[in-house]
Protein backbone atom coordinates (compact mmCIF):
# COMPACT_ATOMS: atom_id res chain seq x y z
CA UNK A 1 0.00 0.00 0.00
CA UNK A 2 2.79 2.44 0.92
CA UNK A 3 4.67 1.67 -2.29
CA UNK A 4 1.51 2.17 -4.34
CA UNK A 5 0.80 5.48 -2.60
CA UNK A 6 4.35 6.67 -3.26
CA UNK A 7 4.07 5.85 -6.97
CA UNK A 8 0.73 7.63 -7.25
CA UNK A 9 2.14 10.66 -5.43
CA UNK A 10 5.13 10.80 -7.78
CA UNK A 11 2.93 10.63 -10.87
CA UNK A 12 0.55 13.29 -9.58
CA UNK A 13 3.43 15.58 -8.71
CA UNK A 14 4.57 15.56 -12.36
CA UNK A 15 1.23 16.99 -13.43
CA UNK A 16 1.64 19.89 -11.01
CA UNK A 17 5.30 20.62 -11.65
CA UNK A 18 5.14 21.27 -15.39
CA UNK A 19 4.81 25.03 -14.93
CA UNK A 20 7.66 27.49 -14.51
CA UNK A 21 9.18 28.44 -11.16
CA UNK A 22 8.47 31.71 -9.41
CA UNK A 23 11.75 33.18 -10.69
CA UNK A 24 10.36 32.92 -14.23
CA UNK A 25 7.12 34.71 -13.45
CA UNK A 26 6.32 38.39 -13.92
CA UNK A 27 5.80 40.23 -10.64
CA UNK A 28 2.94 42.69 -11.02
CA UNK A 29 2.32 44.83 -7.98
CA UNK A 30 -0.59 46.43 -9.85
CA UNK A 31 -2.96 44.78 -12.31
CA UNK A 32 -3.17 47.96 -14.38
CA UNK A 33 -1.05 47.55 -17.54
CA UNK A 34 1.96 49.85 -17.51
CA UNK A 35 1.85 50.55 -13.76
CA UNK A 36 4.89 49.14 -11.92
CA UNK A 37 4.17 50.16 -8.34
CA UNK A 38 1.41 49.42 -5.85
CA UNK A 39 -2.05 50.63 -6.77
CA UNK A 40 -5.72 50.58 -5.78
CA UNK A 41 -6.87 48.56 -8.80
CA UNK A 42 -8.82 45.39 -8.01
CA UNK A 43 -8.01 42.65 -10.54
CA UNK A 44 -11.09 41.31 -12.33
CA UNK A 45 -9.69 37.85 -12.94
CA UNK A 46 -6.56 35.70 -13.01
CA UNK A 47 -5.09 36.30 -16.43
CA UNK A 48 -1.98 34.06 -16.15
CA UNK A 49 -3.51 30.68 -15.36
CA UNK A 50 -2.92 27.64 -17.57
CA UNK A 51 -5.96 25.35 -17.27
CA UNK A 52 -4.51 22.61 -19.50
CA UNK A 53 -2.96 20.74 -16.54
CA UNK A 54 -4.41 18.81 -13.64
CA UNK A 55 -2.95 20.26 -10.44
CA UNK A 56 -2.97 18.12 -7.31
CA UNK A 57 -0.04 19.65 -5.41
CA UNK A 58 1.36 23.12 -4.99
CA UNK A 59 3.99 24.09 -7.54
CA UNK A 60 5.57 27.52 -7.88
CA UNK A 61 4.48 28.29 -11.41
CA UNK A 62 0.89 27.17 -10.86
CA UNK A 63 0.41 28.87 -7.49
CA UNK A 64 2.11 32.16 -8.36
CA UNK A 65 -0.79 33.69 -10.38
CA UNK A 66 -3.22 32.95 -7.54
CA UNK A 67 -0.99 34.34 -4.79
CA UNK A 68 -0.27 37.43 -6.87
CA UNK A 69 -4.02 37.88 -7.40
CA UNK A 70 -4.48 37.61 -3.62
CA UNK A 71 -1.90 40.28 -2.85
CA UNK A 72 -3.26 42.63 -5.52
CA UNK A 73 -6.72 42.23 -3.99
CA UNK A 74 -5.52 42.69 -0.40
CA UNK A 75 -3.64 45.91 -1.21
CA UNK A 76 -6.52 47.34 -3.25
CA UNK A 77 -9.08 46.58 -0.52
CA UNK A 78 -6.92 48.25 2.11
CA UNK A 79 -6.21 51.37 0.08
CA UNK A 80 -7.24 54.64 1.79
CA UNK A 81 -10.63 55.70 0.49
CA UNK A 82 -13.60 58.00 0.87
CA UNK A 83 -16.49 56.81 3.01
CA UNK A 84 -18.20 55.35 -0.07
CA UNK A 85 -15.16 53.19 -0.86
CA UNK A 86 -13.77 55.31 -3.71
CA UNK A 87 -9.94 55.10 -3.51
CA UNK A 88 -8.07 58.26 -2.66
CA UNK A 89 -5.27 59.59 -4.85
CA UNK A 90 -2.76 58.70 -2.14
CA UNK A 91 -0.34 55.94 -1.22
CA UNK A 92 -1.47 52.93 0.76
CA UNK A 93 0.70 53.93 3.72
CA UNK A 94 -0.74 57.44 3.92
CA UNK A 95 -3.93 58.79 5.47
CA UNK A 96 -3.93 56.36 8.44
CA UNK A 97 -7.27 57.67 9.76
CA UNK A 98 -9.04 57.43 6.39
CA UNK A 99 -11.50 54.58 5.78
CA UNK A 100 -10.23 51.68 3.73
CA UNK A 101 -11.77 50.70 0.42
CA UNK A 102 -13.47 47.61 1.94
CA UNK A 103 -15.38 49.87 4.34
CA UNK A 104 -17.44 51.04 1.37
CA UNK A 105 -18.73 47.49 0.81
CA UNK A 106 -22.10 46.46 2.26
CA UNK A 107 -22.09 44.78 5.68
CA UNK A 108 -23.61 41.30 5.46
CA UNK A 109 -25.87 42.07 8.42
CA UNK A 110 -27.50 44.84 6.30
CA UNK A 111 -28.04 42.70 3.20
CA UNK A 112 -29.00 39.57 5.15
CA UNK A 113 -30.03 40.69 8.65
CA UNK A 114 -30.12 37.95 11.25
CA UNK A 115 -33.33 37.41 13.21
CA UNK A 116 -33.07 39.22 16.53
CA UNK A 117 -29.92 41.07 15.46
CA UNK A 118 -28.89 43.75 17.91
CA UNK A 119 -29.14 47.43 17.03
CA UNK A 120 -27.58 48.71 20.24
CA UNK A 121 -25.18 50.90 18.23
CA UNK A 122 -27.87 52.49 16.06
CA UNK A 123 -27.56 53.18 12.31
CA UNK A 124 -24.48 51.93 10.48
CA UNK A 125 -21.62 54.43 10.22
CA UNK A 126 -19.18 53.64 7.35
CA UNK A 127 -16.39 55.58 9.07
CA UNK A 128 -16.89 53.82 12.43
CA UNK A 129 -17.89 50.28 11.51
CA UNK A 130 -20.07 48.29 13.87
CA UNK A 131 -19.12 44.74 14.87
CA UNK A 132 -21.69 42.38 16.36
CA UNK A 133 -20.14 38.97 15.69
CA UNK A 134 -17.62 37.48 18.12
CA UNK A 135 -18.13 33.74 17.63
CA UNK A 136 -16.45 31.83 14.84
CA UNK A 137 -18.41 29.57 12.45
CA UNK A 138 -18.19 26.68 14.94
CA UNK A 139 -19.70 28.79 17.72
CA UNK A 140 -16.45 29.29 19.65
CA UNK A 141 -14.73 32.60 20.50
CA UNK A 142 -11.08 33.57 20.22
CA UNK A 143 -9.64 35.39 23.24
CA UNK A 144 -6.35 37.29 22.97
CA UNK A 145 -3.56 37.45 25.54
CA UNK A 146 -5.14 40.58 27.08
CA UNK A 147 -8.37 38.61 27.70
CA UNK A 148 -10.45 40.43 25.11
CA UNK A 149 -12.60 38.74 22.48
CA UNK A 150 -11.79 38.96 18.78
CA UNK A 151 -14.66 40.46 16.77
CA UNK A 152 -15.54 39.75 13.13
CA UNK A 153 -17.05 41.58 10.19
CA UNK A 154 -18.38 40.27 6.86
CA UNK A 155 -18.74 42.53 3.81
CA UNK A 156 -20.20 41.98 0.34
CA UNK A 157 -19.20 43.77 -2.83
CA UNK A 158 -21.78 45.27 -5.18
CA UNK A 159 -21.88 42.22 -7.47
CA UNK A 160 -22.65 39.88 -4.55
CA UNK A 161 -25.18 42.12 -2.80
CA UNK A 162 -26.80 43.02 -6.11
CA UNK A 163 -27.21 39.38 -7.10
CA UNK A 164 -28.81 38.50 -3.75
CA UNK A 165 -31.20 41.43 -3.86
CA UNK A 166 -32.11 41.10 -7.57
CA UNK A 167 -33.01 37.43 -7.17
CA UNK A 168 -34.93 37.75 -3.91
CA UNK A 169 -32.38 35.59 -2.07
CA UNK A 170 -32.40 37.77 1.07
CA UNK A 171 -35.59 36.09 2.31
CA UNK A 172 -36.67 32.48 2.86
CA UNK A 173 -39.73 33.01 0.69
CA UNK A 174 -37.57 34.43 -2.08
CA UNK A 175 -35.17 31.50 -1.90
CA UNK A 176 -38.05 29.04 -2.09
CA UNK A 177 -39.46 30.77 -5.17
CA UNK A 178 -36.01 30.88 -6.75
CA UNK A 179 -35.54 27.12 -6.23
CA UNK A 180 -39.03 26.31 -7.51
CA UNK A 181 -38.26 28.25 -10.69
CA UNK A 182 -35.45 25.77 -11.31
CA UNK A 183 -32.71 28.35 -11.36
CA UNK A 184 -29.25 27.53 -9.97
CA UNK A 185 -27.57 29.93 -7.55
CA UNK A 186 -24.76 31.30 -9.70
CA UNK A 187 -22.93 34.38 -8.41
CA UNK A 188 -21.31 36.68 -11.01
CA UNK A 189 -17.82 35.79 -12.23
CA UNK A 190 -15.13 38.42 -12.67
CA UNK A 191 -13.57 38.55 -16.11
CA UNK A 192 -11.65 40.59 -18.65
CA UNK A 193 -12.92 41.13 -22.18
CA UNK A 194 -9.29 40.92 -23.25
CA UNK A 195 -7.24 38.71 -20.90
CA UNK A 196 -3.91 39.47 -22.56
CA UNK A 197 -4.33 43.23 -22.13
CA UNK A 198 -6.31 42.87 -18.89
CA UNK A 199 -8.89 45.31 -20.18
CA UNK A 200 -12.68 45.57 -20.10
CA UNK A 201 -14.91 43.13 -18.28
CA UNK A 202 -16.14 43.46 -14.73
CA UNK A 203 -15.54 42.44 -11.13
CA UNK A 204 -17.29 39.29 -9.95
CA UNK A 205 -18.70 38.32 -6.59
CA UNK A 206 -16.49 39.00 -3.56
CA UNK A 207 -17.01 38.36 0.15
CA UNK A 208 -14.51 39.43 2.79
CA UNK A 209 -14.33 38.55 6.47
CA UNK A 210 -12.06 40.48 8.82
CA UNK A 211 -10.90 39.69 12.36
CA UNK A 212 -10.06 42.36 14.97
CA UNK A 213 -8.45 42.59 18.40
CA UNK A 214 -9.80 45.02 20.97
CA UNK A 215 -6.75 47.06 21.93
CA UNK A 216 -6.20 47.62 25.62
CA UNK A 217 -5.71 51.13 27.00
CA UNK A 218 -3.25 52.71 27.35
CA UNK A 219 -1.66 51.87 24.01
CA UNK A 220 1.10 49.25 24.05
CA UNK A 221 4.33 49.49 22.09
CA UNK A 222 3.30 46.79 19.61
CA UNK A 223 0.01 48.47 18.70
CA UNK A 224 1.74 50.63 16.07
CA UNK A 225 2.42 47.47 14.04
CA UNK A 226 -1.29 47.05 13.25
CA UNK A 227 -3.78 48.79 11.04
CA UNK A 228 -6.28 50.17 13.54
CA UNK A 229 -9.59 51.95 13.43
CA UNK A 230 -12.18 53.39 15.78
CA UNK A 231 -15.09 50.99 15.86
CA UNK A 232 -18.22 50.10 17.77
CA UNK A 233 -19.15 46.70 19.16
CA UNK A 234 -22.86 45.97 19.50
CA UNK A 235 -23.49 43.63 22.43
CA UNK A 236 -26.95 42.13 22.83
CA UNK A 237 -28.51 41.57 26.22
CA UNK A 238 -28.11 37.81 25.74
CA UNK A 239 -24.34 38.23 25.21
CA UNK A 240 -23.82 40.62 28.12
CA UNK A 241 -22.81 39.44 31.60
CA UNK A 242 -25.42 41.71 33.22
CA UNK A 243 -28.13 41.07 30.63
CA UNK A 244 -28.07 44.64 29.31
CA UNK A 245 -27.46 45.50 25.65
CA UNK A 246 -24.72 48.06 25.11
CA UNK A 247 -22.59 49.70 22.43
CA UNK A 248 -18.85 49.61 23.16
CA UNK A 249 -16.54 52.21 21.64
CA UNK A 250 -13.13 50.63 21.02
CA UNK A 251 -9.87 50.92 19.14
CA UNK A 252 -9.60 47.79 17.02
CA UNK A 253 -6.58 46.19 15.36
CA UNK A 254 -6.80 44.09 12.20
CA UNK A 255 -5.43 40.57 12.78
CA UNK A 256 -6.86 38.63 9.85
CA UNK A 257 -8.58 38.98 6.48
CA UNK A 258 -10.30 36.26 4.50
CA UNK A 259 -11.26 37.04 0.86
CA UNK A 260 -13.45 34.87 -1.37
CA UNK A 261 -13.75 35.85 -5.04
CA UNK A 262 -15.47 34.30 -8.02
CA UNK A 263 -13.76 34.54 -11.40
CA UNK A 264 -14.29 33.18 -14.89
CA UNK A 265 -10.82 31.64 -15.27
CA UNK A 266 -8.46 30.02 -12.80
CA UNK A 267 -11.06 27.31 -12.14
CA UNK A 268 -12.98 30.03 -10.34
CA UNK A 269 -16.24 28.13 -10.67
CA UNK A 270 -15.36 26.94 -7.17
CA UNK A 271 -14.32 30.45 -6.08
CA UNK A 272 -10.81 31.52 -5.08
CA UNK A 273 -10.03 31.81 -1.38
CA UNK A 274 -7.29 34.11 -0.06
CA UNK A 275 -6.41 34.42 3.61
CA UNK A 276 -4.06 36.88 5.35
CA UNK A 277 -2.87 37.27 8.92
CA UNK A 278 -0.78 39.60 11.04
CA UNK A 279 2.74 38.26 11.60
CA UNK A 280 2.40 38.66 15.38
CA UNK A 281 -0.65 36.40 15.74
CA UNK A 282 0.76 33.02 16.76
CA UNK A 283 3.81 30.75 16.42
CA UNK A 284 4.12 27.73 14.16
CA UNK A 285 3.25 24.45 15.89
CA UNK A 286 6.08 22.13 16.84
CA UNK A 287 4.50 19.30 14.79
CA UNK A 288 3.47 21.50 11.85
CA UNK A 289 3.08 20.04 8.38
CA UNK A 290 3.77 21.35 4.88
CA UNK A 291 0.80 21.87 2.53
CA UNK A 292 1.97 19.11 0.16
CA UNK A 293 2.15 16.49 2.97
CA UNK A 294 -1.10 14.75 2.12
CA UNK A 295 -0.60 11.03 2.67
CA UNK A 296 -1.05 10.59 6.42
CA UNK A 297 -3.93 8.74 8.07
CA UNK A 298 -3.98 11.39 10.81
CA UNK A 299 -2.17 14.68 10.32
CA UNK A 300 -2.01 16.02 13.88
CA UNK A 301 -2.44 13.27 16.48
CA UNK A 302 -3.27 15.01 19.74
CA UNK A 303 -3.55 18.41 18.07
CA UNK A 304 -1.02 21.02 16.99
CA UNK A 305 1.52 21.13 19.81
CA UNK A 306 3.14 24.20 21.30
CA UNK A 307 6.66 24.93 20.01
CA UNK A 308 9.45 23.93 22.37
CA UNK A 309 11.10 27.33 22.13
CA UNK A 310 9.33 30.64 21.62
CA UNK A 311 11.46 33.73 21.08
CA UNK A 312 8.75 36.31 21.71
CA UNK A 313 5.17 36.82 22.80
CA UNK A 314 2.32 36.74 20.29
CA UNK A 315 -1.15 38.26 20.36
CA UNK A 316 -2.69 34.82 20.83
CA UNK A 317 0.08 32.89 22.52
CA UNK A 318 1.94 33.29 25.82
CA UNK A 319 4.72 30.87 26.57
CA UNK A 320 4.20 30.87 30.33
CA UNK A 321 1.07 28.72 30.26
CA UNK A 322 2.24 25.10 30.42
CA UNK A 323 -1.27 23.72 30.91
CA UNK A 324 -2.89 25.60 28.01
CA UNK A 325 -3.71 23.22 25.17
CA UNK A 326 -3.25 25.03 21.84
CA UNK A 327 -6.30 25.61 19.65
CA UNK A 328 -8.76 24.36 22.26
CA UNK A 329 -11.26 26.14 24.46
CA UNK A 330 -13.65 24.77 27.08
CA UNK A 331 -17.41 25.02 26.34
CA UNK A 332 -19.19 27.87 28.10
CA UNK A 333 -22.00 30.38 27.76
CA UNK A 334 -19.89 33.21 26.40
CA UNK A 335 -20.71 36.68 27.69
CA UNK A 336 -19.04 40.09 27.71
CA UNK A 337 -18.02 41.71 30.97
CA UNK A 338 -19.28 45.23 31.54
CA UNK A 339 -15.73 46.63 31.43
CA UNK A 340 -12.45 45.50 29.82
CA UNK A 341 -10.97 43.00 29.67
CA UNK A 342 -14.24 41.72 28.31
CA UNK A 343 -13.46 37.97 28.44
CA UNK A 344 -11.75 37.94 31.84
CA UNK A 345 -14.29 35.44 33.23
CA UNK A 346 -13.03 32.84 30.72
CA UNK A 347 -9.29 33.03 31.28
CA UNK A 348 -7.32 29.79 31.15
CA UNK A 349 -5.06 28.67 33.98
CA UNK A 350 -2.79 31.51 35.01
CA UNK A 351 -4.93 34.19 33.40
CA UNK A 352 -4.21 33.46 29.74
CA UNK A 353 -6.45 33.75 26.71
CA UNK A 354 -6.70 31.20 23.90
CA UNK A 355 -3.35 29.59 23.12
CA UNK A 356 -3.04 29.45 19.33
CA UNK A 357 -0.52 27.67 17.15
CA UNK A 358 -0.45 27.63 13.36
CA UNK A 359 -0.70 24.01 12.20
CA UNK A 360 0.29 24.38 8.54
CA UNK A 361 3.57 25.86 7.37
CA UNK A 362 3.42 28.60 4.73
CA UNK A 363 4.54 27.05 1.46
CA UNK A 364 7.92 28.10 0.08
CA UNK A 365 6.56 29.70 -3.10
CA UNK A 366 4.05 31.77 -1.15
CA UNK A 367 6.82 32.80 1.27
CA UNK A 368 8.92 34.08 -1.64
CA UNK A 369 6.03 36.16 -2.94
CA UNK A 370 5.26 37.44 0.56
CA UNK A 371 8.83 38.66 0.88
CA UNK A 372 8.57 40.64 -2.36
CA UNK A 373 5.26 42.27 -1.46
CA UNK A 374 6.24 43.05 2.12
CA UNK A 375 9.39 44.73 0.83
CA UNK A 376 7.23 46.91 -1.40
CA UNK A 377 5.09 47.78 1.61
CA UNK A 378 8.08 48.58 3.83
CA UNK A 379 7.47 51.58 6.07
CA UNK A 380 3.72 50.92 6.31
CA UNK A 381 1.72 48.79 8.74
CA UNK A 382 0.81 46.56 5.79
CA UNK A 383 4.34 45.16 5.75
CA UNK A 384 3.33 43.33 8.96
CA UNK A 385 0.73 41.21 7.19
CA UNK A 386 1.31 38.06 5.16
CA UNK A 387 -0.58 35.74 2.86
CA UNK A 388 -1.07 32.28 4.36
CA UNK A 389 -2.15 30.87 1.00
CA UNK A 390 -4.62 31.04 -1.85
CA UNK A 391 -6.90 28.04 -2.36
CA UNK A 392 -8.39 27.14 -5.74
CA UNK A 393 -9.70 24.11 -7.60
CA UNK A 394 -6.95 22.27 -9.46
CA UNK A 395 -8.39 18.77 -9.97
CA UNK A 396 -11.46 16.58 -9.66
CA UNK A 397 -10.76 15.40 -6.13
CA UNK A 398 -10.46 11.92 -4.71
CA UNK A 399 -9.42 10.04 -1.57
CA UNK A 400 -6.51 12.33 -0.69
CA UNK A 401 -7.61 15.38 -2.65
CA UNK A 402 -11.03 16.31 -1.28
CA UNK A 403 -12.98 18.46 -3.73
CA UNK A 404 -9.89 19.17 -5.80
CA UNK A 405 -8.72 22.14 -3.75
CA UNK A 406 -5.08 23.31 -3.97
CA UNK A 407 -3.61 23.50 -1.38
CA UNK A 408 -5.67 20.68 0.11
CA UNK A 409 -6.08 22.40 3.50
CA UNK A 410 -6.31 26.09 4.27
CA UNK A 411 -7.61 27.81 7.41
CA UNK A 412 -6.85 31.08 9.15
CA UNK A 413 -5.65 30.69 12.77
CA UNK A 414 -7.70 33.69 13.96
CA UNK A 415 -10.83 33.06 11.88
CA UNK A 416 -11.00 29.24 11.96
CA UNK A 417 -8.86 28.64 15.03
CA UNK A 418 -10.30 25.35 16.17
CA UNK A 419 -10.54 23.46 12.87
CA UNK A 420 -6.95 23.86 11.68
CA UNK A 421 -6.12 20.24 12.51
CA UNK A 422 -9.47 18.86 11.34
CA UNK A 423 -10.70 17.47 8.02
CA UNK A 424 -13.03 20.51 7.91
CA UNK A 425 -10.02 22.83 7.76
CA UNK A 426 -10.44 23.64 4.08
CA UNK A 427 -12.20 26.71 2.67
CA UNK A 428 -13.43 25.19 -0.57
CA UNK A 429 -14.24 21.82 0.97
CA UNK A 430 -16.23 23.33 3.83
CA UNK A 431 -18.21 25.74 1.64
CA UNK A 432 -18.99 23.02 -0.92
CA UNK A 433 -21.79 21.86 1.41
CA UNK A 434 -23.50 25.29 1.58
CA UNK A 435 -27.24 25.28 0.85
CA UNK A 436 -29.98 27.88 0.82
CA UNK A 437 -32.83 27.71 3.32
CA UNK A 438 -34.78 25.95 0.56
CA UNK A 439 -32.20 23.15 0.42
CA UNK A 440 -30.76 24.31 -2.90
CA UNK A 441 -27.02 24.36 -3.63
CA UNK A 442 -25.92 27.85 -2.55
CA UNK A 443 -22.84 28.20 -4.78
CA UNK A 444 -20.45 27.94 -1.81
CA UNK A 445 -22.20 30.68 0.19
CA UNK A 446 -23.28 29.99 3.77
CA UNK A 447 -24.48 33.59 3.92
CA UNK A 448 -27.77 32.65 2.29
CA UNK A 449 -28.63 30.60 5.39
CA UNK A 450 -29.10 33.93 7.20
CA UNK A 451 -32.27 34.74 5.18
CA UNK A 452 -35.39 35.42 7.22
Amino acid sequence: MRACTAIIAALLWVSAATADTIEDMEFRFCDEPGVRGLCSVLPNDISDFDSSFIYRFLSEGAQFPFDQFSWQTFVALNWPAEANGRPLAARIGSAPEAPRRWQGLKPARIVLPLAGATDSCGPDDPERPTFSKFLQADGLPLIDRDLNYVVYDIRLDGATAGYIEANGLATRAGQKAFAQAGQPVDFPRGHYDDRDRRSGGSLGAMVIKTAWRVLAAPAAAGDARYFTLAGRIAISGADSADGRARCIEARLALVGMHIARRTRSGNGDRWIWSTFEHVDNAPLAENHRGPNDLFAQEYFPGGCRAPQTVERDYAFYRHGCRDCTPNRIAPARWTWATAPPYAKAFAQTGGFGTQVTRCWRIWQGTSKLNLAWRRRLKGTVWANYRLLSTQWRGNYGGEFFGHGEVPRYLSNPVIETFVQDQKEGTCLGCHASAETTAGQDADFSFLLQRAR
